[in-house]
């Protein structure tokens, strides 16, 4: 994929969000945006994914990506324990 169409594509799911949270700006970590594209992308994401979105990190600090993206609207959690779905709201 070119440098030019990556960039239209990450301006096209920003705007996506920001429409999403009422215009509201939201600042997200380089973390949480590669989240929030890995769940765009294939839909949602489960505990045994996480390596796939950030390998360089622990699962702790996954979660903890996950909890401010729910507090923040962003993301909802379906389901319970290991079995659960993070989604976009």
């Amino acid at each position: 994929m070119s440098a030019l169409r990556k960039k239209i594509l990450k301006l096209s799911k920003d705007t996506y969000l920001k429409e999403k949270l009422g215009g509201k700006q939201v600042f997200l970590s380089e973390r949480q945006t590669r989240i929030i594209e890995y769940i765009q992308s294939i839909g949602y994401l489960q505990n045994q994914m996480f390596g796939e979105v950030a390998d360089d990190v622990s699962e702790d600090t996954i979660l903890r990506d996950l909890t401010d993206l729910m507090e923040k609207g962003i993301v909802k959690k379906v389901g319970k324990t290991k079995a659960s779905r993070y989604v976009m709201v």
